[in-house]
């Protein structure tokens, strides 16, 4: 395969025949697959009741035409790859999916132009070339700014709706979104290859001429870090995936919420419009080099915004997908103390999910509200209470303890009950420990590519109350699980410990070819007002709507941060700032929208004050030794307001 700096293979010379699965590699997947389905899927009773479906049905339908030596899905190994796809994309749920073996899932299919969404002020959408890759083809009219009309003679709008149904989002937005973030990148881990070796383009430029031309499919390997790490070799036919024995791999999948379709897209574009820029680029930035402020981890910008209403902090975060959730939040609170504390336009779009943990954690640090976290569930079936009765906890990763959902898994036989009682995956104490750091009132702006630990993150924001939510989408992406990789499911159910009978025995198998499966083994019920309520297939609709423009998409979004900026100054503003001093140990307060202010230090309750003129002052005794003091504010006796600080006085 050619390399990135020496531009890109085309698709059809390098699209493998066939994995070489055998046919009892294929009746190995279909069991597998129907296990999964049957036994863990925690959405089985939703899906088949929304979308009026019976998977387990049709993969035992697959498992009887693998017996007919004649049967298509016996022949071409092209054609099983498309029945067991178009099984699991019928369950509308992009966190359950089949991932092809190897080498489908070394590369993913491309087209080395970006195509994003505006609407004009009647609010038809347009969609425009917004990126152009150096694997593209030199052109002096296919340039950033021209917009598509046709595809492969479709109007643009009905291949992105023809593409999105193949996609299986959980809502219309969804769907649609999905189809056009996949337009022209295809990961193959997933997806089919596309159908058309090229694709024929019409097009409008600038001055409104209507003009031809085409593209070939090329083809990219993602990096790793993704799924399994391949290395740069293909496997050979009898490799299988290996059981991880890393105890802190393990916990760290087990608390997955993460799309991986949006995953492999985000690495593509890193690939196609950052490593193989072309000079030619969007409008330059009015925004200047001092209103940034460098973010010490990826996916994370931050700086502050210039609007009509005022000067405010914007932070963008493009992944949940960290290895510590701890250093994640100190990292995010860090920028936090280096931007404006009027107000927060925090912007998650385009984030498909990631540690669960660390994104609903990181709510507690926007309000002075107690952290209710979302609930998981289990399905109750004989394989789950096995499961969940060996690790409790895990004699693999001692962190993971199933035990609080043993009990209603028991007793599942003789309720009748078709869930497990629901309990956090974020404890409460975990979402609570650190408490609020900004003060300032905060707008959350998503889309309906916010997907898994995204939508958690949204559901959370909205049902702790904590601001206003502005979508550039009708809803999110309503993913609301956590999602394990089958080798998870292995590594637990081969764990040594307490049994009931022998169904989870050698119940979960090696797969080939480095094939695997990602499912949805707990789903998520909200909190606060929608307590009880599924994320699923729901997800979480804006209290306003903004429709992209042009402006937005070739300059830095800045209508859509004119927009939240106006959502801002209509919250109710309560804030707390503090300045020390360690000569004389006392704490300058300054307050707004605060009547009454108490603090505590080292967690006890030592004193209060009433605000007048937005200021008070405390001096506290002198102490050697750092201590922590947190200040809460309240207005007609509802804490409204927190913060702390540490202090260490000069004695």
């Amino acid at each position: 395969m050619v390399e990135l700096a020496a531009g890109l293979p085309r698709l059809a010379e390098n699209l493998p025949k066939d994995a070489g699965l055998t046919l009892n590699d294929k009746r190995t997947l279909v069991s597998q697959a129907k296990l999964l389905i049957e036994q863990v899927y925690a959405h089985i009773y939703l899906k088949k009741a929304l979308y009026a479906i019976d998977p387990v049905q049709r993969l035992t339908l697959l498992q009887y035409r693998l017996e007919n030596s004649n049967d298509l899905v016996v022949k071409s190994e092209l054609e099983f790859h498309r029945e067991l796809l178009s099984i699991f994309t019928s369950l509308h749920d992009l966190h359950t999916n089949y991932i092809l073996p190897a080498p489908y899932n070394l590369l993913t299919a491309i087209l080395p132009f970006l195509v994003e969404e505006y609407f004009d002020d009647q609010q038809q959408a347009h969609y425009l070339v917004t990126k152009i890759s150096s694997a593209a083809p030199a052109s002096d009219t296919f340039k950033v700014g021209v917009e598509l009309v046709l595809w492969n003679g479709l109007p643009i709008v009905e291949a992105i709706r023809l593409n999105g149904e193949q996609g299986g989002g959980s809502n219309p937005a969804a769907r649609y979104a999905v189809g056009l973030r996949s337009l022209t990148i295809r990961p193959l881990a997933i997806n089919l290859p596309p159908l058309e070796s090229r694709i024929y383009l019409q097009y409008k430029t600038a001055d409104g001429k209507l003009l031809e031309t085409f593209f070939e499919w090329l083809v990219i390997k993602p990096s790793t870090g993704l799924g399994t790490d391949l290395g740069a070799a293909a496997p050979s036919r009898d490799t299988l995936l290996p059981i991880k024995p890393n105890p802190a791999d393990i916990y760290h999948d087990f608390l997955m919420g993460n799309q991986l379709e949006g995953e492999y897209i985000n690495q593509a574009r890193k690939k196609l419009f950052v490593e193989m820029r072309r000079t030619e680029r969007r409008t330059t930035s009015t925004r200047r080099a001092a209103d940034e402020v460098k973010s010490l981890l990826p996916d994370i910008t931050a700086r502050s915004v210039t609007t009509p209403s005022g000067n405010f902090a914007y932070l963008r975060l493009f992944s949940f997908m960290v290895q510590d959730a701890q250093a994640f939040i100190d990292e995010i609170i860090r920028l936090l103390k280096l931007l404006p504390q009027n107000g927060l336009i925090l912007d998650v779009r385009g984030n498909p999910g990631g540690l669960i943990t660390a994104a609903e954690r990181l709510l507690q640090i926007f309000t002075s509200n107690i952290i209710e976290p979302e609930k998981a569930q289990f399905i109750s079936t004989p394989l789950m209470r096995e499961l969940c009765l060996r690790n409790s906890p895990s004699p693999i990763a001692p962190q993971i303890n199933l035990q609080d959902w043993v009990p209603s898994l028991k007793q599942a036989p003789v309720t009748g009950t078709l869930y497990s009682t629901a309990h956090a995956i974020t404890t409460v104490e975990e979402a609570n420990n650190i408490g609020q750091v900004y003060t300032g009132p905060v707008v959350l702006i998503t889309d309906a590519h916010c997907y898994s630990a995204t939508d958690m993150f949204a559901a959370g924001f909205r049902d702790n109350k904590i601001g206003k939510i502005l979508g550039a989408s009708d809803n999110t992406g309503a993913g609301g699980a956590n999602v394990w990789q089958h080798l998870v499911l292995r590594v637990l159910a081969e764990a040594p410990g307490r049994t009931e009978n022998n169904v989870l025995t050698k119940a979960f198998t090696e797969l080939p070819r480095m094939a695997d499966f990602r499912v949805s083994s707990r789903r998520m019920l909200r909190a606060g007002e929608q307590a009880g309520l599924p994320l699923e297939d729901f997800g979480v609709e804006p209290d306003e709507r903004h429709y992209m423009t042009q402006a937005d998409l070739l300059a830095t979004n800045q209508d859509l941060i004119n927009r939240a900026a106006k959502l801002l100054v209509v919250q109710s503003r309560h804030q707390i700032s503090i300045k020390t001093d360690t000569a004389t140990c006392t704490l300058q307060v300054s307050t707004e929208a605060i009547e009454r202010v108490d603090w505590y230090i080292n967690e006890r309750p030592a004193g209060s004050a009433d605000v007048s003129n937005n200021a008070v002052t405390i001096q506290l005794t002198k102490a050697s030794g750092q201590r922590t003091v947190r200040l809460e504010g309240f207005a007609k006796d509802m804490k409204l307001a927190a913060t702390s600080v540490s202090l260490k006085c000069i004695t």
